[in-house]
């Protein structure tokens, strides 16, 4: 029957519709029927593989950003809580006229008056705590100007269990005694 296609074979060729029969291949098309057996919508299992993968190397890299970025804010927060015991010990020397003193420990550092009890604090999450910089003793703020127990200042090092980031460096400016917080050693 010329002009009909039959829906149960969807490679069967139909002539053009003028009806003549051609002798040229380019009159002839295909018929498209769809197979109710092969659905159209959904994804392939390749394109799923693709998108887990994708998201697999984003996630990979994000993580390694975020943790990166929480041992660089623990870090900071050491270096900021040394400074500001150090800044409160400058301070007590003035207001109390009693001598303060800072003395490395093995895990951290203890605050104190000369002669007194001296408030210990850790350093926590793997921190590591040094002095690079005019290391001999302990440091002490002379009441009643709370100046230094030398003409020197003292640089403090704290470096994180993450060898990429920088150290960070809290230090005791010269006889004043006026701390600063400098990242990278810079």
């Amino acid at each position: 029957m010329a002009g009909v296609a039959h829906l149960d074979d969807p490679g069967r060729l139909k002539p053009h519709a003028t009806g003549r029969r051609a002798d040229a291949a380019s009159h002839y098309r295909r018929v498209q029927v769809r197979s109710p057996l092969r659905p159209t919508q959904g994804f392939t299992l390749i394109e799923v593989l693709l998108v887990i993968a994708v998201v697999g190397i984003l996630l990979s890299i994000g993580w390694a950003t975020y943790t990166r970025a929480i041992h660089s804010n623990q870090l900071t927060e050491q270096a900021n809580r040394l400074a500001r015991d150090l800044s409160g010990a400058r301070s007590a020397a003035q207001r109390q006229s009693q001598n303060m003193r800072l003395i490395l420990t093995a895990n951290g550092y203890s605050v104190g008056p000369v002669g007194g009890t001296a408030a210990p604090s850790v350093m926590e999450n793997g921190v590591t705590l040094s002095c690079t910089l005019n290391c001999n003793g302990e440091l002490v703020y002379q009441a009643p100007f709370a100046t230094l127990n030398g003409a020197t200042g003292r640089v403090y090092q704290l470096r994180s269990p993450n060898a990429s980031l920088p150290p960070v460096e809290v230090r005791v400016v010269g006889v004043t005694g006026k701390v600063s917080v400098v990242r990278g050693g810079s």
